[in-house]
């Protein structure tokens, strides 16, 4: 019987194959890695068996990319909805066209990782990251006029 784990505190620098990593002598089924994200660092990964899950929940407390983990007893139920309270709230009610505000715009882009680097509280890598690629996309904008300033 599978059975669903929680994680939280994942850094979003991580990805399957970190958490496969953390998870290295577990069974892990294909397609059993879910990553949501947000603030949290929310995942949640199936096992294939109650000990698996057991010996999972033990890992609760170590380190993925540097950043500790918490691991909670789970079901698909919390999964599922989970997953579908974060698609909708990506995509409102439907989604969105390219003419719809701040979709396809590079700007948009940008302040939104500016958002998530000021947020993120995963330490100074991560923000040094965050950095990074703000500062790439800026300059892949060079020449751009940004709309209203």
């Amino acid at each position: 019987m599978a059975v669903v784990i929680r994680l939280l505190g994942l850094p979003f620098i991580a990805g399957p194959v970190d958490i496969r990593h953390f998870f290295k002598g577990l069974t892990i089924p294909d397609g059993g890695v879910h990553i949501i994200g947000g603030k949290v660092g929310e995942a949640f990964i199936i096992f294939a068996t109650d000990e698996d899950a057991r010996r999972a929940i033990s890992r609760s407390g170590g380190f993925i990319k540097d950043s500790s983990v918490e691991l909670f007893l789970s079901s698909k139920v919390e999964m599922q909805k989970t997953i579908e309270l974060k698609r909708t709230a990506r995509v409102g009610r439907g989604r969105p066209g390219p003419g719809a505000p701040g979709v396809g715009s590079m700007y948009h882009c940008i302040d939104s990782l500016k958002e998530e680097e000021r947020y993120s509280g995963y330490g100074s890598s991560v923000h040094q990251d965050a950095g990074f690629f703000i500062q790439m996309a800026q300059d892949l904008t060079l020449g751009q006029e940004r709309p209203g300033h």
